[in-house]
């Protein structure tokens, strides 16, 4: 396992898709005692939107690669000789090819369920014009890596006075403007001020190198924020995981409680229709004994009543000798 082959193996998944996939490859170079690479590794960028579907339009159309990069070098070219009728036909073409490509970067990216908005798609056409128009986005651009899309960037205008002379006609080429005629001894200041001047007009060396670094720094800082949302968002993961595993338990002891509370008032109702009954038969139960009390005090009052009756039948004289 080498960064280089990780990489390219993860920049050809989707977003949704990188990041798990980087971890496990991280944890996997870890476990064959790499920690070093593991690190590297999981310190690549998740690729937005817009850089996925460059990297896919890279990945899916290499053979469209090769002339976007010779495109951009004419360019340069044209550009660094201030060669304008050059420039005026490479430009069109530019534009036709960045629109093109885009759309196509788009209908990809579709196809992989992954569909751009317009915003992302103006990123990818500012991508292409960034591999045009800087030696380095292109050779980014091309390497199918990208976790961010390249800045906007392009080419200084022409100059009016180069790209067309007053009155040129429709269906006619400008005629070009008489060259002066130039007094002797005054030729070699003449050359001078005109290589002077192109020499003004066209980025030097050291522009270049600082506008590079201005990117690289500027991409380190997204890349260093973009490291870090994706630990923020990896961790909110991890905590709404374990929140939702804990949602989880708790609404499992609640139905069981739920169901237990559920069968205890199911018997608790039946238990007061049983004391309900009960207290029925308790008071037809003390109903029945009072009855049963008048009766057995009847029945006493009679057989009191009885007995004098009997008494004085066995002694009719009342007792006398």
């Amino acid at each position: 396992m080498d960064l280089d082959t990780v990489a390219d193996e993860l920049y050809a998944l989707t977003p949704g898709e990188f990041t798990a996939a980087r971890n496990a490859r991280a944890a996997e170079a870890v476990r064959a005692g790499d920690r070093p690479l593991g690190e590297r590794i999981r310190a690549l960028p998740k690729p937005t939107l817009a850089a996925w579907a460059s990297n896919l339009l890279v990945r899916t159309r290499p053979d469209e690669t090769g002339p976007l990069l010779e495109l951009g070098e004419a360019l340069r070219n044209a550009y660094l000789n201030v060669d304008a009728a050059q420039l005026r036909t490479l430009s069109a073409r530019q534009r036709q090819v960045t629109a093109a490509l885009a759309r196509e970067a788009r209908q990809l990216a579709a196809s992989a369920g992954q569909p751009l908005g317009n915003q992302a798609l103006q990123e990818v056409q500012d991508t292409l014009h960034a591999a045009l128009a800087d030696p380095d986005a292109a050779r980014e651009w091309a390497s199918g890596r990208l976790s961010r899309p390249l800045g906007a960037a392009g080419f200084p205008a022409v100059s009016p006075s180069a790209v067309t002379r007053p009155h040129a006609t429709a269906g006619h080429a400008p005629e070009a403007a008489p060259a002066p005629v130039a007094e002797p001894g005054r030729k070699r200041a003449t050359n001078t001020t005109t290589s002077t001047t192109k020499a003004a007009s066209a980025p030097t060396d050291l522009d270049r190198a600082r506008a590079r670094r201005e990117r690289r720094a500027r991409a380190d800082r997204v890349g260093k924020a973009l490291r870090e949302a994706e630990e923020a968002h990896e961790a909110a993961e991890e905590s709404r995981s374990g929140q939702q595993e804990r949602l989880d338990r708790t609404t499992a002891h609640q139905e069981r409680a739920a169901r237990r509370a559920a069968d205890l008032a199911t018997r608790l109702a039946a238990a007061q229709d049983e004391l309900r009954d009960a207290e029925t038969a308790v008071r037809e139960a003390r109903t029945d004994l009072k009855a049963a009390d008048r009766a057995v005090h009847e029945a006493e009052t009679r057989l009191r009543r009885a007995r004098r009756e009997a008494e004085a039948e066995e002694d009719p004289d009342g007792g006398d000798a």
